[in-house]
């Protein structure tokens, strides 16, 4: 979702039953909801066919769905507008309680919630494909490649499995510390 649009992913309709493809509003058009849902945490527009903050709503959404009262609730997170949580009644108009604000408001929370939470695992599975990518690439290098502290020791954070056919020891005997001082700065000889 950009700044600048509002994407409805999913549209269901009680009366009938049915859910459709969603659409994406410009700012351009409805500039006046997008300016309120940049500073507050909701719309709650009681007869949204004459409210100022959806006139833009009116002709495309609003009159062909039968929409009277809209409450648009910001699905923030982590510092971020992901999204609306969009409840509308049709046929009538309705007054958005206390309560109904509040449980929406909630509602909208437990979304941006997944939506980080679902983000977060796309990024872990990229980075562990990333790592599978490296030690694959790794495990088939002709030699040894390794990682090294720049400290007395020259202390080994990454030892490829290479090093076994150059020098007997494997990887952990380097990254555990077994063995130290293996390499002379500078020069590549062991001790």
């Amino acid at each position: 979702l950009r700044e600048s649009e509002e994407r409805y992913g999913r549209l269901f309709e009680a009366t009938p039953v049915r859910h459709s493809a969603g659409m994406v509003l410009e700012e351009e058009q409805f500039r006046r909801e997008f300016e309120a849902l940049k500073t507050l945490p909701f719309v709650a527009a009681d007869d949204a066919m004459t409210d100022p903050r959806t006139a833009g709503y009116v002709d495309n959404y609003l009159r062909p769905l039968r929409i009277r009262s809209m409450l648009d609730i910001v699905i923030r997170a982590d510092g971020r507008n992901l999204g609306l949580l969009c409840i509308e009644h049709v046929d009538r108009a309705h007054h958005w309680e206390d309560h109904e604000i509040a449980f929406a408001s909630q509602l909208a929370d437990k979304v941006g919630f997944a939506l980080l939470a679902r983000e977060r695992q796309t990024v872990a599975r990229a980075v562990s494909e990333r790592v599978r990518q490296l030690a694959t690439l790794m495990s088939h290098l002709p030699g040894m490649a390794y990682r090294c502290r720049n400290d007395a020791d020259w202390s080994a954070l990454f030892v490829s499995d290479g090093c076994v056919a150059l020098t007997g020891y494997r990887p952990e005997d380097f990254t555990s510390g077994a063995i130290t001082r293996w390499m002379a700065p500078m020069t590549g000889a062991t001790h």
